[in-house]
């Protein structure tokens, strides 16, 4: 596990220019884009009401509020390790931000079948499943990459 905490300046020295590698650079812009969308996020799971719904059992409504919570939660999470990625960029840092984009995924896709299932519409999360998706996606190929330059050996 220590060899992932290895600072990405001496990885992106060694990075060839033809690698899916983001640069230090690139990865502050990438942050930054996340942090630009966390708020149309929060703003979608905070809007999610209930009350809107009075026919949905206890246990539908119960398990939606569950998983509300838990994807508010993962925003809360996504902003902090971005603030710690800003401060030292680690393959870390990275898998834990993915993880958290994941979740923040999987909570709004089970939000949403609860909707169909229950045949109503409490939120527009769907919408924005696209782009967690391809952060995700993102980071994962860049996660590969720094791990395989790690394997290398290019880590001090």
């Amino acid at each position: 596990m220590l060899f992932l905490l290895c600072a990405s300046s001496a990885l992106s020295q060694a990075q060839p220019s033809d690698s899916k590698l983001m640069s230090d650079a690139d990865y502050k812009v990438f942050l930054s884009r996340i942090e630009t969308d966390l708020p149309k996020w929060e703003a979608a799971y905070k809007s999610i009401d209930l009350e809107k719904a009075p026919q949905l059992s206890y246990s539908a409504g119960k398990s939606i509020a569950d998983f509300q919570t838990v994807g508010l939660t993962e925003i809360d999470n996504i902003r902090t390790f971005i603030y710690m990625q800003r401060r030292k960029r680690t393959v870390q840092g990275e898998l834990a931000l993915m993880m958290f984009l994941n979740s923040l995924f999987d909570e709004g896709e089970e939000i949403v079948s609860r909707e169909v299932l229950a045949g109503v519409t409490l939120s527009n999360l769907e919408t924005y499943a696209p782009e967690m998706s391809t952060f995700s996606k993102d980071l994962f190929v860049d996660i590969q990459e720094r791990v395989a330059l790690l394997e290398k050996g290019v880590c001090p």
